[in-house]
């Protein structure tokens, strides 16, 4: 028998906190990225209802999209203020806190609403093993000849941010 007369419900929010946290990865990572937050409806014949699209502005010219599942997220960590002051103080929190505004969301997505703001300038923990399907847009110059080519594999091959299998 233990001799440590804590219970579960002794824990507080900082507790919790850590729990949902253990096991996630940080989407997207590498501090200070961030990126923007949106609830858009999910595929037809997909598992989920409703699916989280992240976009993050890497720059002028790259910018990359995530998209998941709503019962991936974990816990998200929000700056203070409207989003716009990367230096602002940031809180993490778990999905229990989004409910009201994920009931929202889903109620504007019903009415037709194409996707529906979660957070601007966030940080989302997700599932380790969440199915994440990722979309990168670039924008560079090329020659005419260049253009002329399938400048798609070069694309994917010259960018930046990732690594691809050759």
């Amino acid at each position: 028998m233990s001799t440590d007369p804590s219970r579960p419900s002794d824990f507080g929010p900082a507790h919790l906190l850590a729990l949902s946290l253990a096991g996630t990865v940080s989407l997207p990572s590498g501090f200070p990225a961030t990126g923007d937050l949106y609830l858009v409806p999910g595929p037809e014949s997909g598992a989920s209802r409703h699916v989280l699209k992240l976009v993050q502005a890497v720059n002028n010219l790259h910018e990359i999209t995530r998209f998941l599942g709503l019962e991936d997220l974990r816990a998200i960590s929000m700056p203070d203020g409207d989003g716009s002051d990367p230096d602002a103080a940031r809180r993490t929190f778990g999905v229990e806190r989004l409910a009201k505004v994920i009931e929202e969301a889903v109620a504007a997505l019903s009415r037709g609403a194409a996707e529906w703001p979660l957070g601007l300038g966030v940080v989302i923990h997700v599932r380790e093993a969440a199915p994440v399907l990722v979309r990168i847009l670039s924008h560079f110059g090329v020659t005419a000849a260049e253009a002329a080519e399938n400048v798609a594999l070069q694309a994917v091959h010259n960018v930046s941010c990732c690594e691809f299998s050759r």
